[in-house]
């Protein structure tokens, strides 16, 4: 479960900088080409690692994955949120990345693992409806909190839950 809400959390990163557009360019006065570049990070990251990650779960196991997963994840998110310029903003946003791409093949390895394969498929379908939450409250929710707090302390937050 751990695994999963990990994996929703990823999500939720992936697509939070879509509420915060004109907060992003004004903190850091960039136009769209660059505000593009901060939320591309992300998928830079979490493209390159999908092999080495998938690597390093076979040989390390789900659980030591998934703690580095969670460590990147929050010190990228803590950078992000702190970010005193766009390349910093750009590197808490690829560490983030770097820390969710094996997330659901360590979910897929435990259901293999834990469950009988009759139910495969079903958790398989379970994660990915637990990944997508984490993307629906990445949008409206995320934007209405930035509306009301800032963009730095709800990515904060987001980062500590």
């Amino acid at each position: 479960m751990a695994a999963a809400a990990l994996f929703a959390y990823g999500h939720l990163t992936r697509v939070a900088p879509g509420g915060m557009v004109d907060a992003l360019m004004r903190d850091f006065a960039v136009g769209a080409a660059a505000l593009g570049n901060i939320s591309a990070m992300y998928w830079y990251a979490y493209s390159i690692f999908q092999i080495p990650g998938g690597f390093l779960l076979d040989r390390f196991g789900p659980t030591r994955i998934i703690a580095i997963s969670a460590i990147l994840c929050i010190g990228g998110g803590l950078l992000f949120a702190s970010a005193p310029s766009v390349e910093a903003a750009n590197a808490g946003r690829f560490i983030t990345g770097a820390g969710g791409a094996a997330l659901y093949a360590c979910c897929v390895k435990i259901a293999h693992a834990s469950f009988d394969s009759k139910r495969f498929a079903l958790l398989g379908g379970a994660t990915i409806l637990i990944g997508m939450f984490g993307a629906a409250l990445g949008q409206a929710p995320i934007a209405a909190l930035i509306e009301i707090n800032g963009w730095r302390p709800v990515m904060l937050w987001v980062a500590l839950a």
